[in-house]
């Protein structure tokens, strides 16, 4: 699993269940302040094992940033040709999204995507550029409809 965007921790939370102790999870996250949440989260809710978290935590902005929640300190900037292969793709990037999805070079077999369409983001920019790169949009949750915020769900054509 590799998320863009980590807020206070909840989907690290849910990356640490889902790919367990033998699994790995990696969570880039822009505000300095929010690393520490995520961590902070990943321990209350005892998601490490053998003194190591399943999610590594790593303080940067992938792609271009366009809003970044709370003090942001120094972080590292990550290409996407820095992501690693994943099967689940998350992003929670607050409008950056719609940039990573059209410039992404991997080809996961599930991604999530938080839509932020007050931030350049449209929700239904991000379902076409999902669904011309080959996605099927399998549920759609919303979030706040007033501000264009939803969460899309896609699964690879070619993937199960």
């Amino acid at each position: 699993v590799v998320q863009v965007g980590g807020g206070v921790g909840l989907s690290s939370v849910a990356a640490a269940e889902a790919v367990g102790a033998q699994g790995r999870a990696i969570t880039y996250e822009a505000s300095e302040q929010q690393v520490e949440a995520i961590k902070e989260t990943l321990r209350l809710n005892d998601k490490t094992w053998r003194d190591r978290a399943p999610v590594h935590v790593r303080h940067g902005i992938v792609g271009e940033a366009v809003k970044i929640e709370a003090d942001s300190g120094d972080p590292a900037t990550v290409s996407l040709n820095e992501l690693p292969e994943c099967e689940v793709f998350a992003l929670d990037c607050e409008g950056a999204e719609l940039g990573i999805i059209r410039s992404m070079s991997m080809r996961p077999r599930i991604i999530v995507v938080e839509t932020h369409g007050w931030l350049g983001s449209a929700t239904n920019d991000v379902r076409s550029v999902l669904e011309e790169s080959g996605y099927e949009i399998v549920d759609e949750i919303p979030e706040r409809p007033d501000r264009d915020n939803y969460v899309l769900v896609g699964r690879s054509h070619d993937g199960e």
